[in-house]
């Protein structure tokens, strides 16, 4: 499986929500909430495409030095493969670009596929927020890692 990562558009928002629409991990966002999302200046969203179909994606945002992963799904079809550890390798990329020094998530306490992927990727345990997602109700999982400075610019990044 060959995957081509590019910066999500405005005009995958059909395939990210028909995407979303299958993973009950993905946020369910409403169109218009996704069209702000991708507006914003700080927002980090690779996509991940397989026979030019979307096939994953990731949204983090920055703020000061602060990067918050705010989603990460991959299309039933494609788990496993490697997309996911490939979209938050290129998260991590690009917000150490924009100067983030810090990555940090909340996962559901019960994700075991995404806990392991973070742990693999480096993040640690951090806390617990009580039922903090809805539908189910679940606690999440803190989770978070440093990166380290942020490389100076020209400077080339690993992946």
């Amino acid at each position: 499986m060959a995957a081509t990562l590019r910066v999500l558009r405005q005009e995958d928002l059909a395939a990210v929500m028909a995407l979303a629409a299958d993973a009950p991990e993905a946020p369910h966002w409403s169109l218009a909430v996704w069209r702000q999302v991708l507006e914003r200046v700080e927002t980090i969203a690779p996509a991940a495409f397989v026979d030019g179909r979307l096939a994953g994606f990731a949204v983090a945002a920055v703020t000061l030095d602060v990067a918050e992963l705010e989603a990460i799904a991959v299309a039933v079809a494609y788990r496993r493969q490697g997309l996911g550890a490939a979209l938050l390798a290129e998260v991590i990329r690009k917000a150490q670009a924009l100067g983030a020094i810090r990555l940090e998530l909340e996962v559901r306490a019960r994700n075991a596929a995404a806990i392991g992927l973070y742990l693999r990727a480096g993040l640690a345990s951090e806390g617990l927020r009580r039922r903090y997602y809805r539908d189910p109700e679940e606690d999440a999982l803190l989770m978070g890692r440093n990166l380290g400075s942020a490389p100076e610019k020209g400077e080339k990044t690993p992946g």
